[in-house]
Order: structure tokens, then sequence, then C-alpha cells
């Protein structure tokens, strides 16, 4: 029996995103079952390439675009008009994907954060008698709205946790990407413990470029290693100790290259830091597509995941740790619980504090102490890790195993 599942996201590919990247591959895994029949439909703030019903690697992705301009998830602040005319466009979201369901008649709605979609999910879900999942990736409502003190920003905050949680406590199972989230949202006691399933973030090994050297440390001295960051330039990814951290170094007669790849609300202070500091060996590479993400993982043998301690980062696992594992990177990474659950030290991996600028530098000089061998034997027990228990093959495994318990309840 094949499981037609309708998906709902905020956006999908070509959008860049770590959501996006995610839903590609959730959709993609699941043809690969043989028993599950993915259909995807945006919300009315991504357009299409060129047509409202698009096929992407063989899933149908259905357009809801109702709304010019640009009103996507952003680490930038949003005007009140852009933020009223997204909660406006919510009932004509919610119309026209009653409208899809009943034409695909999906056997399941999966909705995927945020509430936007959960809501959109559970009253269509609702409406025509369907089994309803709800997916929560992050805490979208700590998302800079939880250190805002003014009334508006509290408003938001407590409007942003109120339909979260009717988002989560409303479906019939609900599925997180790890752990600490998991935790943090049996804390709410909002919803049954047997109700929540935890399907975590993983790599799509079918996408990793072969044409990489596996063997970079046993090849290349110290003073030769390339180090780099790839990923969202936001506040929360600590790039400023990085930076800060290398100018350390310098002093110290380390001069490695330090690559960062992509784009965000921190760049221009980036940017600044760069100004003010002679550091020669720190670029700015700018964005990068995903497409050629490998080109990117070529040129760096090091990947450093600076993070800061919040709650949104001790709750919340990067793919772009995994993805580095997977290509056979050694992984560099601060002690924040998402990343924690990645990485254990001196295994798959090394951890340092996070929020110190020295911690920085002295795991960068443990690796200068270390053995060529003992790097390469921490790169491949990660590798390993990926392939044995981060895959999206055996995620899809997962979900189809939860459908089938909605299906036949």
């Amino acid at each position: 029996m094949n499981i037609k599942v309708l998906h709902i996201f905020y956006n999908s590919y070509p959008n860049i995103s770590g959501a996006s990247t995610r839903n590609r591959d959730i959709v993609e895994s699941q043809i690969s079952t043989r028993e599950l029949l993915p259909i995807a439909i945006t919300a009315p703030f991504q357009k299409p390439l060129s047509r409202r019903v698009e096929r992407i690697n063989g899933v149908t992705h259905i357009r809801t675009t109702s709304l010019k301009g640009n009103l996507g998830i952003s680490e930038n602040k949003s005007s009140l008009f852009i933020k009223a005319r997204k909660v406006l466009s919510l009932l004509c979201f919610l119309w026209k994907t009653i409208s899809i369901a009943r034409k695909v008649k999906p056997d399941i709605i999966h909705s995927h954060s945020i509430f936007f979609c959960g809501l959109t999910g559970f009253f269509t879900a609702r409406i025509l008698r369907l089994p309803c999942l709800y997916e929560v990736r992050s805490l979208w409502e700590e998302r800079g709205y939880a250190k805002n003190r003014s009334m508006i920003g509290r408003l938001q905050y407590k409007l942003i946790l109120f339909l979260e949680n009717f988002s989560i406590k409303s479906s019939d199972l609900l599925v997180v990407i790890n752990k600490n989230l998991k935790h943090e949202i049996l804390s709410r006691s909002i919803i049954d413990k047997k109700k929540v399933h935890v399907v975590n973030n993983a790599v799509n090994l079918d996408k990793i470029h072969k044409g990489i050297p596996q063997n970079a440390f046993l090849s290349k001295g110290f003073e030769n290693l390339t180090f780099g960051y790839i990923g969202t330039v936001a506040p929360i990814e600590g790039l400023l100790y990085l930076l800060q951290a290398f100018k350390e170094l310098s002093y110290n007669g380390i001069t490695n290259e330090l690559l960062i790849y992509g784009n965000g609300k921190e760049t221009s202070k980036l940017e600044q830091f760069l100004d003010n500091n002679s550091l020669p060996n720190v670029k700015l590479m700018g964005a990068i597509a995903p497409n050629n993400i490998w080109q990117a993982y070529e040129k760096i043998d090091v990947i450093i995941n600076p993070r800061v301690s919040e709650k949104i980062t001790n709750q919340v696992t990067p793919l772009k740790t995994l993805e580095a594992m997977a290509y056979r990177k050694l992984v560099l990474v601060s002690n924040v619980g998402g990343l924690l659950e990645l990485v254990e030290h001196m295994k798959t991996g090394i951890v340092f504090k996070s929020d110190s600028v020295s911690s920085i530098v002295q795991a960068i000089k443990e690796i200068k102490k270390l053995d060529n061998k003992v790097l390469q034997q921490i790169i491949t027990t990660a590798r390993l890790y990926i392939q044995e228990k981060r895959s999206w093959n055996r995620n899809a495994e997962t979900y189809l195993e939860l459908y089938k318990s909605l299906v036949n309840d």
C-alpha cells in the first residue's frame, strides 16, 4: 500500500536555507522507499520558478503565491506592515490548501515549522478528517523576540509561543529534530510524551560530491591546512569570536587561511572587523549555490562552528556540521547543546568552550600538536557515524513507520 503524504512547507528549493535543504531531503528520501508518495505545497511567500505546479527531482511542488514582494523568513527585522500581511494571508493559504488537498486526496497531512504551516495543516486535516503530523525544528519564538523587551516585542513573543504551542498540542503526532528540542517541548506539558518522536537532522549521502580528496591530513602539514565556515552569517553563529581568534593566532605566527562562505545579518560586522584589522589570511567568500557547495569543501580542511550559547542554539542541531562530517572534514564546534548532540570530543570532532576567543585559539593549537593519523581517525569515525546513524535513507524508514501508525489507527 502506498501512503500519499501532503507536506506543507514554509519554503522549499530553489530557496536556499537549512529548512529547505531538509525539506528536499525528506521528500526525495521518501520517494526512494517506494511505499510513500510525497507531494509538497509551499506557503504564499515563495514564488514559483515558472509555474504554479513544479516537478523538482521527481516530487510535485504546488505553489500558493498570492502576495507580491519578499515575505519569507529572514534574520532581518520585518516591518509591521509585512507582518500584518503575513497574518492576513493565513486564511487564504488555508483555503487554497484545503482545495488542493481535496484534489490530491492525501492519506496524511504533514506540516512543518512554523505555526503558519502547523495551523494550516491542522485545520485542513480536521476538515477533511485526516490524521496530521507537525514537525518542529526550531524555537521560532526565541529568534530575537525573547530578548526584545519592548511592549510590541513581548506581545510578538507571547503570540508566537501561543500559536506554536497550539500547533504542537493539536497534532496527532509530533516530530522534533533532536533530543534537546524534545525535552524542551515536553517541559511545557502540552502534549503526551508518547506522541513525540525524534527524526534527527541527517545528510543525503547521494549528494556528497565524490571527487574531493579524502586523506588531506596525511598529505598536508599543519601550516598548509585551510580552516573555514559554511552557512548563514547570523549573530548566533559566533563568527566575530572566530575572527578575533585568528587575529590572536596571527600574533603567535599562525597564519593559516580562513574562508567564510555565506551571507547574513552579521556580514557587515565581519567586514568592518576586517577593515579595522590586518588579516590577509581571512577572506569573506560570500554565498555559494547549493549545487556548488562541494567547491567550498574542496578548499577547506577544517570546518569551525563557533555558535554562541543561547536557548535556541542549545536546542537546535545545524545541518552544515553533519554535511562537513560527511565530506570527511575535521570539525571544531562550540560546546552548545545542539552541537554536542552531533560531535563527541576527540572521537568525531574537537569541542571548545562557546563564547570564548581563547578556547577557539586553544582548539586550533591542539590540532597542531596532534599526530595526523589521530586526526584522520577522528574524520573516519565521524564519517562512519553519518553513514550508520545520520542518513536520510534511515530517516525515511522512520517516517514510514510513523505514517503507518496514523493510517492504521
